[in-house]
């Protein structure tokens, strides 16, 4: 792969970073509350077919609860400005060599 090709390639990574980064969903809109909502679902369904003891089923829905409410905080918090500086530096490391080697097939 050439670097003018691996320079393409990194540019459309960015933008599609930016584009993740601005999108906004609420919790209703995700995977993850909808993957709690049906394990939950299950669990309660279980739990009235009297296949779960009530007890183990507040168990398990307290940490179904405790794992959405955590995979949300990930999610939120992956978005960082030092991704952002540490990507403008690989562009400009990419760059720098991209100009290097056009200024040498250039004489």
């Amino acid at each position: 792969m050439s670097i003018k090709n691996m320079y393409n390639l990194f540019k459309t990574f960015l933008k599609v970073k930016k584009e993740v980064n601005n999108m906004e969903k609420s919790g209703v809109k995700t995977s993850e509350f909808w993957l709690t909502s049906l394990s939950i679902g299950i669990v309660l369904w279980q739990a009235l077919s009297g296949m779960i003891p009530p007890q183990t089923v507040a168990i398990i829905t307290g940490i179904l609860a405790g794992v959405y409410t955590l995979a949300r905080a990930i999610v939120k918090a992956t978005k960082s400005t030092k991704d952002d500086e540490f990507f403008a530096k690989v562009e400009q490391i990419i760059n720098d060599k991209l100009n290097k080697k056009i200024d040498s097939e250039n004489k």
